[in-house]
């Protein structure tokens, strides 16, 4: 698991990663023994280890508007904990997650089919590959409580070439967000998949063979170390050359 920084112009770089570590392991002493994972180690889930490696950013005071995910993270703990340290967030969820409207609790799918009048809107969510990746989205304002100034929407987004393909992101954030606010922040998730693919390539993030936990922490931190060098190094080359 890896939590990454991403700001414009500068790229995405990696700032902490986790081991997860799964219940049929915890429940093997002997087994976690022999792989060098410590006796105190209990089970964490995969919200869990993102909220201890966001405590650890935020205590180093890292200066991130909003907190984007994929549909993973999006648990109901993980939201309120971020809710409750005064930060934005947009994670992506399923057709199925549960809103709840007017006493009734539906499917993220069935709030977007009962209101028929949303208003779409053709925008790009960044520049892919293959060029900006544009979509058709809307957004539904969610009667939840929020923070002074702050606001929870369903945010929904349609695929052109296959229009019955719609993506779903729970969002809380600034009340006087836009619509292309929200599509630019949701945009930013793909920077994660980007690095990850990156740092494989060009650091071996994934060539470790190793059996302990100690060396996976190191080769690991090692490799996003050496691909934060090369993120700097691009900057300060592109810099130069502006």
């Amino acid at each position: 698991m890896f939590l990454a920084y991403a700001s414009e112009p500068q790229g995405c770089a990696f700032i902490d990663r986790e081991l997860y570590v799964p219940q049929e392991w915890v429940d093997a002493p002997t087994r976690c023994e022999q792989a060098g994972i410590p006796p105190t180690r209990t089970f964490a889930t995969k919200p869990q280890l993102a909220q201890q490696m966001l405590e650890r950013a935020f205590a180093a005071v890292v200066l991130a508007r909003w907190v984007v995910g994929d549909c993973m993270y999006g648990s109901e703990d993980l939201r309120h904990w971020l809710e409750a340290q005064q930060r934005a967030y947009l994670f992506a969820v399923t057709s199925t997650h549960a809103i709840w409207e007017q006493g009734e609790q539906i499917g993220a799918a069935d709030l977007l089919a009962r209101h028929p009048e949303l208003g779409w809107v053709r925008w790009s969510a960044g520049e892919g590959s293959q060029g900006p990746r544009r979509y058709d989205w809307a957004w539904i304002r969610l009667p939840y409580t929020a923070a002074a100034g702050m606001a929870h929407w369903l945010l929904i987004r349609r695929s052109l070439s296959l229009p019955a393909e719609f993506a779903y992101y729970r969002v809380y954030g600034p009340e006087t967000s836009s619509l292309p606010d929200l599509i630019v922040v949701a945009g930013q998730r793909w920077q994660m998949e980007v690095a990850v693919e990156g740092a494989t390539g060009a650091v071996g993030l994934d060539e470790y063979e190793v059996r302990l936990a100690q060396a996976w922490y190191r080769h690991i931190t090692l490799a996003l170390l050496a691909y934060a060098a090369l993120v700097a190094a691009r900057n300060a080359t592109a810099q130069r050359g502006a």
